[in-house]
């Protein structure tokens, strides 16, 4: 990096900065994980309880599992809105 006047004296201040930050983002960071603990343990819940309740019709539902219905996949990247050749849709070119 520089050693300038003014760069020395952004690094100061970009460094004052993120020690002032520091507490928001450790308090932000701290909450985060406690949210993530409790959807854990609610998707941790809501399994025991799907597991737990079994339906009586094991045999249909296991002929229903045999034929499943076939999966579509995407076609368009959604980010590029291109197909996998690497051309736009009509329905955005516009051909």
């Amino acid at each position: 990096m520089a050693k300038s006047l003014r760069s020395k004296f952004k690094r100061k201040i970009r460094a004052l900065a993120r020690a002032k930050k520091a507490h928001k983002e450790a308090a932000w960071l701290q909450e985060a994980v406690s949210r993530r603990d409790v959807y854990e343990q609610e998707q941790n819940a809501r399994e025991t309880q799907a597991a737990g309740v079994k339906t009586g019709n094991d045999e249909l539902e296991a002929m229903d599992s045999s034929s499943p219905d076939p999966v579509r996949t995407a076609t368009i990247n959604v980010n590029t809105m291109k197909r996998h050749d690497g051309t736009y849709p009509p329905w955005i070119s516009g051909t």
